[in-house]
């Protein structure tokens, strides 16, 4: 559809610009994009971008008008007040020279948020593009019933994990370290101040197991440290892709590095099903033993963290 649409406005300028009430458009695809005037049509190579998702594109037709505006006045025009636009220009692109506007909404409920008067400390603001990507958003999936609100007071408590957010998405690839810090925060977000999903898992486990309760939800349950790294990798991805929203032409690594399926599949942690039935049955040598010393023996070395009180 998209190409028709372009022609159609080539083919159609003078209509097309009365139409919108304006005096130039610019229509963006895949490595190309055109300006459309009353007078002429013309690439502009600068704004010729690889990046496939409109929310960075958008950010790069930003940075172009305010370059060349006179009243240092940009509206970005978005009908469903799209978040990754407003935390990607919050974070990386507001600046004090210029007013920057979201329109959004429809009929009566349209409206606008002036973007400048977003109040947050620097270290904090410097987070959000990484929170957002980790948290939950169209690509990745958030952590259930324990959503961004809730997130976001442990973020504003532990000052700690700001150094997390802040690199998360520096670069193509998810760091150990960094991984680390972000694992003890989901720690946290789950009321734990501990290091180590697994040992968090197991500890709820416990609680309802010592209760003899026949209901053991573990969708309430943190991920486990393998579903967590496979989480981190495409968040760190998508953070990547938004701090680079400015730049016209990436080196985008293959997606199947980084948490996804080329493919469209899903990514199993290591295989769907096991390959014997036998490998379902518990262990001889564990059955002998008490059911809490199963459970409790691969934990009894965990450390609590450090926590900033």
């Amino acid at each position: 559809m998209i190409m028709p649409m372009r022609e159609v406005l080539m083919k159609n300028q003078q209509k097309t610009l009365e139409m919108l009430d304006c005096k130039e458009i610019f229509f963006s695809t895949l490595n190309d994009c055109i300006k459309i005037t009353e007078n002429c049509t013309c690439n502009k190579e600068g704004l010729a971008s690889n990046q496939e998702e409109a929310d960075t594109k958008v950010v790069l037709h930003y940075k172009s008008a305010l370059a060349s505006s006179l009243n240092k006045s940009i509206i970005l025009r978005s009908p469903s007040g799209d978040t990754d636009i407003t935390i990607i220009m919050i974070e990386k692109f507001i600046e004090e020279r210029a007013n920057c506007f979201l329109d959004y909404g429809s009929g009566q409920n349209r409206m606008g948020l002036w973007l400048n008067s977003v109040d947050l400390n620097k270290p904090l603001k410097e987070c959000l593009i990484g929170f957002h990507a980790f948290t939950g958003n169209y690509f990745v999936s958030s952590f259930f019933r324990n959503g961004k609100e809730l997130c976001r007071k442990v973020l504003e408590t532990n000052p700690k994990f700001y150094h997390a957010f802040q690199n998360l998405g520096v670069n193509w690839n998810l760091s150990d370290a960094i991984f680390d810090l972000l694992e003890e925060f989901v720690c946290f977000a789950y009321g734990y101040r501990r290091k180590s999903v697994n040992f968090v898992r197991h500890q709820m486990f416990q609680a309802k197991y010592k209760k003899h309760s026949k209901i053991v939800d573990l969708s309430l349950s943190p991920p486990c440290q393998s579903v967590l790294k496979l989480h981190g990798r495409p968040a760190n991805f998508v953070a990547k892709m938004w701090k680079s929203s400015d730049e016209a032409k990436l080196q985008i690594p293959e997606i199947s590095h980084h948490g996804w399926k080329s493919t469209g599949e899903i990514k199993w942690l290591v295989r769907e099903f096991p390959d014997d039935v036998e490998e379902l049955l518990l262990n001889p040598e564990l059955d002998e033993l008490d059911d809490d010393k199963i459970f409790d023996r691969d934990f009894e070395s965990e450390e609590e963290s450090d926590f900033d009180s």
